[in-house]
């Protein structure tokens, strides 16, 4: 498998191989997933009006973006919920570091054999030899422990935070929003001069599929739907061929009492 991974996936497989351009650190779909279950509802549709649909949707989701930036950004340098992740991160470290100069420190730190782990932290670098600084684009843990060591300007932690988790970088994102247009029944008609046939397409028995097939990593999620019987609540049955033991606890008794008291 490693020499394939090598061979195919030199720069994705793993995150100590991943770009140092890109400050993203993720090895999920995410990303896919979350538009798959924001779409989930609409994915029905015609291709025209589930375009229109997620036309709209991107509209709001830019307007209510631009909104979070003007009402809880405004003079803050750095996203505030990067900053208060750091923060929270800078609590409690356990570790010793040795300054070579101002902007340099070897920063030591143990695990739970109580081996030492000695990391290179630069600071006008933004670098950090386990080079989660570099990939993310955040501080890590060694970098913060040597920059709460320091005292003044310097002590600041979003000054060593990329451009990129910058609230000028958000503001720029969401600054142009999708262009408004009218609905498909006030287009104008337009002639191609020929007729456009759909797409002859065999249609696979059964109800479409409507939830999407899990690999094998995921598990078989909630799995087969089973019936509950309604004499003694178990599962995998029906109160017709049920042969349990009754417990009252599930309400037969008070199933029996309403019976006798509708036949007085």
């Amino acid at each position: 498998m490693k020499p394939y991974m090598d061979e195919k996936h030199t720069k994705i497989w793993m995150r100590s191989k991943f770009n140092e351009l890109c400050k993203v650190d993720y090895v999920n779909n995410n990303l896919a997933e979350s538009f798959n279950a924001w779409v989930r509802k609409i994915k029905d549709l015609h291709v025209v009006d589930l375009l229109d649909r997620i036309k709209v949707m991107i509209m709001a989701k830019f307007e209510l973006r631009q909104r979070i930036a003007r009402e809880r950004f405004a003079g803050h340098k750095i996203i505030p919920v990067v900053m208060t992740r750091l923060h929270d991160k800078t609590r409690g470290l356990k570790m010793s570091l040795v300054r070579r100069n101002p902007y340099e420190a070897e920063v030591t730190a143990l695990d739970r054999e109580k081996r030492e782990w000695k990391y290179v932290v630069h600071l006008e670098r933004m670098t950090c030899s386990c080079r989660q600084w570099q990939i993310t684009g955040v501080p890590c843990v060694h970098a913060l422990f040597f920059i709460t060591s320091l005292s003044g300007r310097t002590r600041e932690i979003d000054q060593y935070v990329h451009d990129y988790y910058s609230v000028a970088r958000f503001n720029a994102t969401y600054v142009d929003n999708v262009p408004a247009i009218e609905s498909k029944h006030q287009w104008d008609f337009v002639d191609p001069g020929f007729v456009l046939q759909p797409p002859v397409q065999g249609r696979a028995p059964g109800r479409p599929r409507k939830v999407r097939i899990r690999s094998s990593s995921e598990g078989s999620g909630l799995g087969p739907r089973k019936r509950k019987c309604r004499r003694c609540g178990g599962l995998g049955h029906i109160a017709r061929n049920c042969k349990n033991a009754v417990d009252p606890a599930f309400g037969e008794d008070e199933h029996w009492v309403q019976k006798m008291q509708m036949g007085h």
